[in-house]
């Protein structure tokens, strides 16, 4: 372990990850059946779906990362953002873990009940601490989180969250809309702050070995129990806590996970502060090295992504439903795929439409209009005709006239694709602004009662627009193929439907993916230690793992948001993006590595450096 002075870090709610269930039940499987007991089902197959199941999920996987540590790390200081404060308590021996995890419970809960209705949260990206605090006194907004320089999160109602937003991009900053349902760490809380703290009279909480610095004051722990009580409706103050454990004498941060959210904070806050990983010296590598190799020489013009969108259809379909027609267990579709539920578009919903309907999301994100766009390319295997292509009526639909607008048929690696014909064309000059757009409606191609893929496919869009002007970078990316291996997924014109031999797929996409981000950051000059995050296409999420674990890197570190979306093919790595931004798994400044592979067989992976907006 490192010979620096440590301090532990224990993350709140967004930091979830796809294996989450798995790796903290085998940590802790005593707690995690416990938490199913009072929970009254598995929160982590629905830890997305809403406080009640994320709150006491990340709190018994942070126990998890906790227990986890070499028997050689000893903290001089623990801190916990905003839920994390429970675990940090816990990991101080303050708390009893099984107390901890009641307390979880019932702040999940009461928090979930308090915040239906019209309010939310807003993250405002690249702005100073007054500008966030004038955004917020404007609209009748409170700031509810102060994270790190250039990251704050307003809470509020929506109306009002909405003209801070539009207030924001017009200032140039980056707004986004969370998906959480209430404005947590607000006023709005309050009518939870007495029947927690009548929770928290209870438990027994002790003086712990040692100091944990609360979020709210960023001072060490005096009341516990008024002060957790309390923070549900105070601001979370990340950065000054961050702060006032660097003036402790800490120069080393562990985040016990879930996720690396804290970690890249730490990088935010404390630029010259080592940051790890639970598992170790090992895990230095997981964090990233803020400075890294020097990056390879960049084109004279060069590329970034200035706005994010996405479209679903309203239909929801869990895998229990899907599971019902086929005759198996919904447990079943889920432990192999990591899907919970996917999108299924209504009769008559087009391609085209949702593709357009991402793109005014992405260009309304980016603060641009339509006529600003020089070409359009849509990735899909599911145009709605066999001519024309989707790009033109696209283009048409957003009430562009003469941009180029053409289709690319790659399949699931169908947006990676284009993302590189986007970021060639700007380099060369031939253009200033590009939108990339992925979308499918795959279940028209679907045999529903086929097990191999009925469970798996979704249908969506998401977006992205690539632009000249951009803070971040569109760095290398690779592209391969093999047609030798188009029998394993193929729609013929003859059957009509999606056919896939599931376990040679299965293989040749983990030595693809591995191959391909090996091969990429060779180009880039980079390592492994270098990516922030790793966004690969969201075929299922044992691909993903066992990708992770061919590597060497932590679940944390690859990105898995398909049990929301199942596998939406060209669409799956835009959606992702957004997810990861929404999350707060990506933020300014970080660099990802994209990969995907698709039929044909197709692959490919490239780096890019996220911008401000």
């Amino acid at each position: 372990m490192s010979s620096g002075v440590i301090a532990g870090l224990f993350p709140g709610q967004g930091s979830h990850t796809g294996d989450l269930g798995e790796r903290t039940r085998r940590a802790v499987p005593e707690l995690v059946e416990r938490c199913l007991e009072l929970v009254g089902e598995d929160p982590f197959a629905r830890v997305a779906e809403s406080t009640r199941f994320a709150q006491p999920a990340i709190f018994c996987a942070s126990v998890a990362g906790w227990t986890r540590r070499p028997a050689d790390l000893r903290p001089l200081a623990l801190a916990g953002h905003s839920l994390g404060e429970l675990s940090a308590l816990v990991a101080a021996e303050a708390l009893d873990p099984l107390a901890g995890l009641t307390l979880a419970v019932r702040r999940g809960e009461l928090m979930a009940a308090t915040g239906e209705g019209e309010e939310g949260m807003l993250a405002v990206l690249g702005a100073e601490p007054e500008l966030v605090s004038e955004l917020a006194a404007a609209h009748g907004v409170v700031l509810a989180n102060d994270n790190a320089p250039g990251q704050a999160v307003l809470a509020g109602r929506l109306d009002r969250l909405r003209k801070a937003s539009g207030a924001a991009r017009e200032r140039g900053l980056r707004a986004i809309l969370l998906d959480v349902a209430g404005a947590f760490h607000s006023p709005a809380m309050a009518p939870a702050v007495a029947p927690f703290r009548a929770a928290l009279d209870r438990v027994e909480i002790g003086p712990g070995t040692m100091p944990v610095i609360s979020g709210a004051s960023a001072r060490p722990f005096t009341d516990v129990r008024a002060e957790l009580a309390e923070a549900i409706v105070r601001p979370v103050r990340w950065r000054a806590t961050m702060h006032a454990l660097g003036e402790l004498g800490a120069d080393t941060f562990v985040d016990f996970g879930p996720g690396s959210v804290l970690a890249r904070l730490v990088r935010r806050n404390l630029p010259g502060a080592e940051v790890l990983g639970p598992d170790g010296p090992d895990a230095a590598e997981e964090a990233g090295d803020p400075a890294g190799p020097a990056p390879v020489p960049r084109p004279t013009r060069t590329a970034g992504i200035v706005g994010l969108g996405s479209a679903l259809p309203e239909q929801r379909v869990s895998s229990a439903r899907i599971a019902a027609r086929l005759g198996v267990d919904a447990a079943w579709i889920e432990r192999r795929t990591g899907i919970g539920e996917r999108r299924h578009a209504a009769p008559g919903e087009r391609v085209s439409g949702l593709a357009a309907s991402a793109a005014r999301m992405a260009l309304a994100d980016a603060g641009m209009d339509a006529s600003q766009i020089d070409l359009v390319l849509v990735a899909t295997l599911a145009a709605d005709e066999i001519t024309p292509s989707a790009a033109p009526l696209v283009a048409h639909e957003l009430g562009m006239t003469g941009a180029a607008a053409l289709d690319v048929g790659a399949a699931c690696a169908g947006s990676l694709a284009a993302l590189a014909h986007a970021s060639s064309w700007i380099e060369s000059g031939r253009g200033r602004n590009v939108l990339v757009i992925g979308a499918e409606i795959l279940t028209r191609f679907l045999d529903l009662d086929d097990r191999r893929t009925a469970p798996l496919f979704g249908d969506g869009a998401g977006a992205l627009v690539v632009s000249l002007d951009a803070d971040g970078v569109i760095g290398p990316i690779v592209l391969g193929s093999d047609g030798g291996a188009a029998q394993a997924i193929r729609v013929t014109r003859a059957a009509g439907v999606l056919e896939m031999e599931g376990h040679e797929t299965f293989l040749m996409a983990v030595q693809r993916l591995s191959e391909s981000t090996a091969e990429v950051l060779e180009l880039a000059g980079l390592t492994l230690a270098d990516i922030d995050l790793f966004v690969y296409h969201q075929a299922n999420s044992r691909i993903l793992a066992a990708v992770a674990e061919r590597l060497g890197l932590a679940p944390g570190r690859v990105f898995d948001c398909i049990a929301r979306f199942g596998n939406t093919s060209a669409a799956s790595v835009p959606l992702a993006l957004g997810e990861a931004v929404r999350v707060g798994a990506l933020a300014p400044g970080a660099r990802v590595l994209v990969g995907a592979v698709g039929a044909g067989l197709v692959w490919g992976a490239g780096v890019l450096t996220w911008g401000e907006a």
